[in-house]
């Protein structure tokens, strides 16, 4: 092996070894973003026995996080939880799901959107 030979191996384990640490921080970024977003995802529908995350659900429909297909399980269970959602966010959450049905493309989660949102209005104030 020459000099030059050993200058382009040199190189070579260098850009392996770069690229290889880029691809290990993407990776560690995928995997601390899907934990992220399963601990905080209020598109998982709540169980009916547990409480909702009330905050968390203003925020991702302020959002648009929540996808079209998580409205039709949300809807019902949502509706049923309504009581359980605090006062001052009351108003917050009706605002908000009212923006989110003029954006929404999705007649379905529109109208499951609808009926929590007409659920929460309909709550005595205090």
């Amino acid at each position: 092996m020459t000099d030059r030979d050993l200058q382009i191996l040199q190189s070579f384990a260098w850009a392996v070894g770069v690229l290889f640490l880029i691809a290990l921080a993407v990776f560690a970024l995928v995997v601390v973003r899907r934990r992220t977003v399963v601990t905080e995802n209020p598109a998982a529908p709540p169980s009916t026995a547990g409480s909702t995350n009330w905050i968390g659900l203003l925020t991702a429909v302020q959002a648009d996080q929540i996808p079209p297909t998580a409205w039709f399980t949300l809807g019902a269970t949502l509706t049923a939880q309504v009581a359980t959602c605090p006062l001052p966010l009351r108003a917050p959450l009706v605002a908000a799901l009212a923006g989110a049905i003029a954006r929404s493309r999705d007649p379905l989660a529109s109208a499951s959107m609808t009926q929590v949102r007409r659920a929460l209005a309909v709550l005595p104030s205090a």
